[in-house]
């Protein structure tokens, strides 16, 4: 994640700034200056590159007597775990 944004009007939603970035016969962990290369030529290994921006639901906040936890979801999950 690059960014992120509150939208303005908007308390259920926001923005993030997203990079994606693959890489063929090469380990991630063997390309450390690839996130210091804007601009430059990119590296031989480098076959996709990808800076996208998505809207996200943000998290509502909790009101007393909702029976969802911190993450919004319902606190009870048995019946969905039963299946």
């Amino acid at each position: 994640m690059l960014e992120r944004w509150n939208l303005p009007g908007r308390t259920d939603l926001g923005a993030l700034r997203l990079r994606l970035v693959g890489l063929k016969n090469l380990h991630p962990s063997e390309l450390p200056q690839l996130a210091e290369q804007n601009g430059a030529d990119p590296h031989p290994n480098l076959v996709l590159d990808l800076d996208y921006t998505v809207l996200m639901p943000r998290r509502q906040q909790n009101r007393a007597g909702g029976g969802n936890s911190a993450d919004g979801l319902p606190q009870d999950r048995s019946a969905a775990s039963a299946v």
